[in-house]
């Protein structure tokens, strides 16, 4: 019975490849690359909508790529390319999630709307530790540097940097508040104050009783609803 349901499971992730997310960390051995799978939100590129502020709604399969910190689409000739001109998008609907691009180009996933101001985050996969390369060309796994053989850079480049080892990725989300105007800001007691002026006293006599971790969805949809009850 127990292989049975191993089974069921095993066929229904092949059946929705998309559904699997990149690692939280991962350890590229010296000479390695990251696998392509953990480059990307999304296990593949899905059929998603763009929507253009001119009205067009090209349909496209398309993936946010959290090492390049962008969205990718594949062109019809089977080039991946990246997303351009980001003015003329209004949003991005990939397999059911809603990406917009806030003033400084950064594809943000929406959460949830509370009335004018949505909750977002970003997700990207950065550099969290170098091991030095040991004896015999073996990674020694103790010492944290802060230089590395090489790092990817928006627009598809390769920054060449010192140091040989075992490469530590780390997933990290950074969430954020946008406002009516598509203008994000960092999720914190300033940003909520600022877009929420009138609720100043309410705001903080909530924030003294209930402490709010501003790296923290539940905290931060919480805090959100409380708000969103005042306006």
């Amino acid at each position: 019975m127990k292989k049975l349901v191993l089974l069921l499971l095993f066929s229904f992730t092949l059946c929705f490849p998309g559904w699997t997310q990149p690692s939280e960390i991962i350890r590229i051995k010296s000479g390695e690359q990251v696998p392509p799978y953990e480059k990307y939100l999304y296990r593949q590129f899905a059929s998603g909508t763009v929507y253009l502020r001119n009205g067009q709604t090209p349909t496209v399969r398309l993936n946010n790529h959290l090492m390049l910190n962008e969205v990718q689409f594949i062109a019809p000739v089977g080039d991946t390319l990246t997303l351009a001109q980001l003015h003329t998008i209004s949003k991005v609907v990939i397999n059911g999630d809603t990406f917009v691009f806030d003033q400084n180009s950064m594809p943000l996933r929406i959460l949830r709307e509370y009335g004018a101001v949505k909750l977002a985050v970003n997700q990207s996969l950065q550099v969290a530790n170098v091991d030095k390369e040991g004896a015999y060309g073996q990674s020694s796994g103790l010492s944290s540097i802060t230089s590395y053989s090489s790092y990817p850079v928006p627009g598809g480049g390769i920054a060449k940097l010192e140091m040989k080892g075992d490469v530590v990725y780390s997933q990290r989300r950074s969430y954020y508040l946008i406002n009516q105007n598509g203008l994000s800001f960092p999720a914190s007691r300033k940003s909520i104050l600022k877009l929420f002026p009138r609720q100043k006293s309410a705001i903080d006599d909530y924030l003294q009783k209930t402490p709010v971790q501003f790296n923290s969805p539940d905290d931060l949809q919480r805090l959100l609803e409380f708000c969103g009850k005042g306006t």
